[in-house]
């Protein structure tokens, strides 16, 4: 298994990018995907001084930690009728239209967050993969 362990700067840094690739658009609110999602979500509702969004609204925009097949994403769609401003992410593996990614990593790489305890993460990524993930 390939592993990428992220560290809290690098978390900075992706917010401070996300922050500047948003900061014309015309949102109210940035709303986490649970659970990953959420540390992102509070650290840009801090930097851009939007509140934070119990569910994603018109205006609204979305942010999560990794995206690796969209399926999430696309029921977030079915929950939210109205379409969201913008859909940025940390960690992208492989191509997501309509989806802003920070940094691209193989499919075949376990990201560790900060947020995470990496042997917590490690006993997570052997399951995923032992299920066929």
């Amino acid at each position: 298994m390939n592993k990428l362990v992220l560290t809290w700067g690098e978390f900075d840094a992706a917010v401070d990018l996300i922050a500047r690739g948003v900061a014309a658009a015309d949102f109210d609110s940035v709303y986490g995907v649970p659970r990953g999602g959420l540390p992102l979500a509070v650290a840009l509702s801090h930097t851009t001084g939007r509140p934070l969004a119990v569910l994603p609204g018109q205006r609204t925009l979305v942010v999560d930690d990794v995206v690796q097949t969209g399926r999430q994403l696309s029921a977030l769609g079915r929950i939210s009728p109205s379409p969201c401003i913008r859909t940025w992410v940390w960690i992208a593996k492989g191509y997501h239209p309509n989806i802003f990614a920070v940094r691209q990593v193989p499919r075949d790489f376990w990201v560790v967050f900060p947020w995470e305890q990496v042997g917590r993460a490690e006993e997570d990524a052997a399951e995923y993969y032992k299920k066929g993930g």
